[in-house]
């Protein structure tokens, strides 16, 4: 990994970590309840008896987990952060897109929080109506 992406990969990693935080914000003023981050596991990069980077243990269903306290029923949550007004299917790995589908197949409520800012977040329920491979969602004003 060079330079420029290993300053790019820490940039995106502040980047969901504040998001994400934002997201679970959100889910508290929106009553919901047992609010957890999914945790990713690391395997540290040495080179030189030195930590240089990390890369994920593996592959992780999704950012947060909550329940809705008026059904009592599971609440899967996938964070996007990004500034664009355009949100691409491509902008999700295969692996949540699953995930996301399996989690509604067993009944869980399955959001999906697009955040631009701490003031700027859409949050839709999945599946989208409309949104598949090649296509987008725009930012609604």
């Amino acid at each position: 990994m060079n330079v420029e992406s290993r300053i790019r990969n820490q940039g995106n990693a502040k980047r969901g970590n504040a998001t994400e935080t934002i997201a679970e914000i959100w889910l508290k003023q929106n009553g919901f309840a047992c609010i957890e981050r999914i945790e990713r596991s690391w395997i540290p990069k040495w080179k030189g008896g030195k930590i240089v980077g990390a890369i994920p243990n593996k592959k992780v269903s999704g950012d947060i987990a909550a329940i809705d306290p008026h059904t009592g029923r599971h609440v899967h949550v996938e964070v996007k952060s990004r500034k664009a007004d355009v949100l691409r299917w491509s902008d999700f790995e295969g692996h949540q897109i699953e995930a996301l589908n399996r989690k509604v197949e067993a009944k869980a409520l399955c959001l999906v929080m697009w955040v631009k800012s701490p003031a700027e977040i859409q949050v839709y329920e999945w599946p989208v109506d409309g949104f598949g491979p090649g296509r987008s969602l725009n930012w609604e004003e």
